[in-house]
């Protein structure tokens, strides 16, 4: 038998009996998943290798193409500004801005069902959902001020 107690009142202590069975799998509460998992006492699950899951989860190269749209066209418009031509790296400016306004619905697309099939997975974590949330607002912001500069706003 398992013990919990839950504090209501600093005065009021209740103690709840949880009762393990024998006959039934043991279970543990996956918080990611939101579900109850089996915990299997085979000799498979002895034998697995143990995967180490401190690192940083594995994040698509869509989000991350995003994210890296935005600096790329401010440092190749400073190299084009070096040119022989002093508004080339402005056409390139105007001509992102555009590029964008057509690719950013694309990518808000994509990137919906993309976090909530992780969600649904379970594979979603604080660290892919800042990353997916900071590689939106970024281009979103490069559009607003595109668009704004260029007067199409």
């Amino acid at each position: 038998m398992i013990f919990t107690m839950s504090l209501e009142d600093k005065n009021n202590v209740q103690t709840d009996i949880v009762g393990v069975s024998d006959t039934e799998p043991a279970r543990v509460w996956n918080s990611s998943k939101r579900d109850w998992v089996v915990v299997e006492d085979g000799e498979d699950n002895k034998k697995g290798p143990v995967l180490n899951t401190d690192g940083a989860p594995f994040v698509t190269l869509l989000p991350r193409v995003a994210l890296g749209y935005v600096p790329c066209v401010f440092v190749l418009a400073l190299i084009l500004s070096f040119g022989s031509n002093g508004y080339a790296g402005y056409y390139l400016f105007v001509y992102s801005g555009s590029l964008l306004f057509v690719l950013f619905p694309v990518y808000a697309v994509y990137l919906f069902f993309h976090t909530r099939e992780r969600f649904r997975d379970g594979t979603l974590t604080m660290y892919v959902a800042l990353y997916h949330l900071i590689s939106f607002i970024v281009p979103l912001g490069f559009l607003f001020m595109a668009l704004g500069f260029n007067g199409l706003a």
